[in-house]
């Protein structure tokens, strides 16, 4: 019974190297495929982007001059027309510092701290920074992804 398993698992491999061998070096190729097929794909949107999803902010929240808390997450904007991605790439630094100026701004309030946040009013004024940076109307969208809170151990 060994003996025949091995015989049809010799076969079944040696079965595959010779179909892998005929289709890759004695198979005929199709003419002209290559040229064609680079002729009629379209390459201007293959680089736009609509959806523009950012590296994790991690913002330490203060009080009183000490950290009370860590807030960890990531911002994903939803764009309303396709944008290249060299230019979301050369936007994406004073994006992300105006978008970390905002956080910034919301979590200090006492107010803030004192009640916990607001998430679609956090998300409102990440819109309209975003849309400081990208020109107005261009943001459909932002959401904050993977939040995670911790408090650090006082000391």
């Amino acid at each position: 019974m060994k003996k025949l398993v091995i015989v049809l698992v010799l076969l079944l491999v040696l079965g595959g190297a010779a179909g892998a061998g005929w289709w890759f070096l004695l198979r005929e190729q199709p003419e002209g495929e290559p040229e064609e097929i680079a002729k009629s794909v379209d390459t201007s949107l293959i680089d736009m982007i609509w959806v523009l999803r950012l590296d994790p902010i991690i913002l330490p929240v203060l009080r009183e001059d000490q950290v009370t808390l860590h807030i960890s997450t990531v911002v994903v904007i939803e764009l309303n027309e396709a944008w290249r991605g060299e230019v979301l790439r050369a936007l994406s630094e004073p994006l992300r510092d105006t978008l970390l100026s905002t956080l910034y701004g919301i979590y200090s309030l006492r107010y803030v701290q004192d009640r916990g946040y607001d998430l679609p009013t956090v998300r409102r004024r990440l819109s309209v920074a975003a849309e400081l940076v990208l020109g107005a109307g261009t943001v459909r969208l932002v959401r904050l992804q993977d939040i995670t809170k911790r408090v650090p151990p006082l000391g």
